[in-house]
């Protein structure tokens, strides 16, 4: 929403509600790699690096940190694949 470009990919069918998946402070979607391995084929699920993180840029102003922006990143992700709504599942930052 401000601009900031996220590293992102998904799996399964883009007709299903997604699980988005979110890591924790100082580390990227990577992180979920295995657990994507894992995850039936029927399940679409969407993994992005958080701002600051992995491969998503890097804002300067530390304004772009609050936890209002990680929030708007969520929504501005779904609706970037077409769904109002998702499950999510994050650990440590990604739970806050």
């Amino acid at each position: 929403l401000d601009g900031v470009v996220l590293d992102a990919s998904a799996q399964g069918p883009a007709d299903q509600t997604p699980w988005v998946l979110l890591h924790g402070f100082t580390d990227s979607r990577a992180a979920f790699e295995p657990l994507l391995a894992a995850i039936p084929q029927n399940q679409h699920v969407i993994v992005f690096s958080q701002r600051g993180h992995g491969g998503s840029e890097k804002p300067a102003r530390r304004s772009a940190y609050r936890a209002q922006a990680f929030a708007d990143d969520v929504i501005a992700v779904l609706d970037a694949v077409g769904h109002q709504s998702g499950a999510l599942l994050g650990h440590s930052m990604g739970a806050w």
